[in-house]
């Protein structure tokens, strides 16, 4: 009698031990719920950083205020079709994402990428290109005389985008501030000379 008493006592403590282990487990279960948000274990298809889901731009908010409807229809930063999300120091979108330019064909209307990443306004681009004519040096008429570009370098057209092997035609660059654009094969070379070049940009 006094075993059987003995082995219902140790049945009875261990009963009481799975009982306090199964409140434990129910207590910090609880506590990883106050405190993500969601039950646990976390469901193996839920990305913690996956964009808000949405059926259209209103359910959307800044930095991902694009809805890509017909994708992945979650919030993005932009999309193919709604590439004009993207601005400032960040006119690329690059896949869902924006980001800084880094060529100028990425900046299809001044052709004139900046350090920084933005894209220039055409109007504050003084276009310097090999074979131009004299004029105010746009984007669709260029000068072709670095004479003429200089002297349409203002505050407002700070930047001197260089295309091709160009003449300084005597310019001096005196108390203006200019940025100057070019691709990997500009060239500027002093007059007079067959390539002897002042800068290589």
């Amino acid at each position: 009698m006094s075993a059987c008493c003995e082995g219902g006592g140790r049945r009875r403590r261990g009963g009481a031990a799975l009982a306090l282990s199964f409140v434990a487990v129910v207590a910090v279960a609880a506590a990883l719920k106050l405190l993500t948000g969601c039950s646990y274990p976390r469901p193996a298809d839920v990305d913690p950083d996956a964009g808000q889901r949405c059926t259209s731009a209103s359910d959307c908010s800044t930095p991902r205020s694009v809805c890509d409807i017909g994708g992945t229809n979650v919030c993005v930063e932009c999309t193919r079709t709604m590439a004009s999300a993207c601005t400032g120091t960040q006119p690329v979108c690059d896949g869902t994402s924006c980001r800084g330019c880094t060529s100028h064909n990425e900046c299809p209307l001044s052709d004139a990428c900046l350090p920084d990443g933005s894209c220039a306004p055409e109007t504050a681009v003084v276009y310097f290109e090999e074979g131009g004519v004299n004029g105010l040096c746009t984007k669709t008429v260029p000068c072709g005389e670095g004479i003429d570009a200089i002297k349409e370098i203002q505050l407002s057209r700070p930047y001197l985008r260089v295309t091709g092997t160009v003449s300084d035609g005597g310019m001096t660059i005196d108390n203006k501030i200019v940025t100057i654009l070019g691709d990997s094969t500009a060239v500027l070379k002093r007059a007079g000379a067959p390539r002897s070049s002042l800068l290589d940009i």
